[in-house]
């Protein structure tokens, strides 16, 4: 998103474009994250979540000590996890509606493949809630381990 909204050739433009980004965060309350594996290789999702964190910090010490700025960072793993779990509770209802509006003398096969339906689903989403949980660490990971000559640019001249 950041090579749409700052110019990335120009750079008087770019210069702008960076002084526009201190005042956007300056005047927002909250930055949610949606994290990829990714994120944190990317010099300029560090710039902008290190500039964020920097006016929380200047906030809660200019403030009452509460603070009015939130950073949430939510691996795109929830997602899925969350469609996942819907789908299958979804199917789930559907299911023992349809249980219930047939004839009780044919319940079993119904029952076999309601059951066949929660196995499946509850799989899938235990298989999600592991990756949602290994995000986490490796969010953590790349966090203690950031190392600002490693990080990947555009523009080697963003080092500057």
């Amino acid at each position: 998103l950041d090579k749409l909204c700052i110019h990335q050739t120009d750079q008087d433009m770019k210069q702008l474009g960076i002084s526009g980004l201190a005042y956007f965060l300056r005047h927002t309350r909250q930055m949610l994250v949606l994290w990829s594996p990714e994120y944190f290789s990317r010099l300029w999702c560090c710039f902008e979540v290190a500039a964020f964190y920097r006016c929380m910090r200047e906030e809660a010490t200019l403030g009452n000590g509460k603070q009015q700025r939130r950073l949430r960072i939510w691996p795109l793993t929830l997602g899925s996890f969350i469609f996942c779990s819907m789908l299958g509770f979804y199917f789930t209802i559907v299911g023992f509606m349809a249980a219930y509006m047939l004839p009780h003398h044919s319940m079993m096969p119904i029952y076999i493949c309601q059951i066949s339906v929660i196995m499946i689903f509850s799989f899938v989403c235990g298989r999600l809630a592991r990756k949602y949980v290994a995000s986490w660490h490796e969010i953590d990971h790349q966090l203690c381990t950031f190392s600002f000559d490693e990080s990947e640019c555009f523009s080697e001249d963003d080092r500057a």
